[in-house]
């Protein structure tokens, strides 16, 4: 669609993250549901591990339309 139209949105998202950090192990497994790092440090932080899972089915409905079927 045209950029004009009524129907056009273009976003953009950006992340950062300034934490604790992640071995280059567990960047392989970051969108794995219940999935959390084995650090030390973060025995005292709460979570389920579904964050970025959340985060990134959220954006691909927003790219992808919605599949409807039909009656």
């Amino acid at each position: 669609m045209p950029s004009g139209s009524a129907f056009y949105s273009e976003y953009v998202f950006t992340c950062e993250d300034n934490g604790y950090g992640m071995t280059p192990e567990f960047v392989q497994r970051l969108f794995v549901p219940f999935e959390r790092a084995e650090d030390e440090r973060l025995k005292g932080i709460q979570g389920t591990g579904l964050g970025m899972v959340i985060t990134k089915n959220i954006l691909r409905m927003m790219i992808q339309p919605p599949v409807r079927a039909l009656p």
